[in-house]
């Protein structure tokens, strides 16, 4: 597990690994429920305002 601020941060220190191309990976993104309630919660309110 890597935490990271974005993808290129990722692919930067799996690349890193020594014959990281060599192997096969995935990245999946992991998040909180609450974080991403949140995230949609302030779209519905953008969505509402442009009304």
């Amino acid at each position: 597990m890597i935490e990271a601020k974005s993808k290129d941060e990722v692919t930067a220190l799996v690349g890193a690994l020594p014959a990281s191309n060599m192997m096969k990976w995935q990245v999946t993104p992991i998040e909180t429920f609450a974080h991403r309630a949140d995230i949609e919660k302030k779209i519905v309110q953008g969505l509402r305002a442009q009304k």
